[in-house]
């Protein structure tokens, strides 16, 4: 008596669900970066946001590890040996900031987070109202 052996998806998951042992997960490092505010609201497009940003980060692997400010390329924090870190900077922007985690001897960010910035009044929008009614001649 001959087996044919049929593999699919459903059976392969089967299988390892069975075995157990010989079928681990596959877990990808997890490397984060994350900012107490994200969103930084101004009233005018002309207007500098100005907020005190909290940065936190936690990576996997034990490093020397450096936050950065990518949109003005200044190196805010560095932590040698450590998987997790804690920084604050001061943001006076128009415009959005990336923040950074760069591993030692790396320009490539291993993650990044971005500070978006919104204006709540366009200035480019014309503001004057038409004060009379459209049938108005005077």
């Amino acid at each position: 008596m001959k087996f044919k052996w049929v593999f699919n998806s459903k059976s392969l998951v089967l299988i390892c669900f069975l075995v157990g042992s010989i079928c681990q997960p596959v877990v990808v490092a997890d490397t984060t970066v994350k900012l107490k505010p994200k969103l930084c609201i101004k009233k005018k497009v002309t207007d500098f946001c100005d907020v005190s940003v909290d940065i936190q980060w936690k990576a996997e692997e034990t490093n020397n590890h450096c936050v950065v400010n990518q949109t003005k390329n200044k190196e805010l924090d560095c932590w040698s040996d450590s998987t997790a870190g804690m920084t604050r900077d001061q943001a006076h922007t128009k415009v959005d900031v990336v923040y950074a985690l760069l591993s030692s001897g790396s320009d490539e960010a291993l993650v990044s987070e971005t500070l978006n910035v919104l204006s709540l009044k366009d200035d480019s929008q014309n503001n004057s109202r038409r004060r009379r009614h459209v049938w108005s001649l005077f």
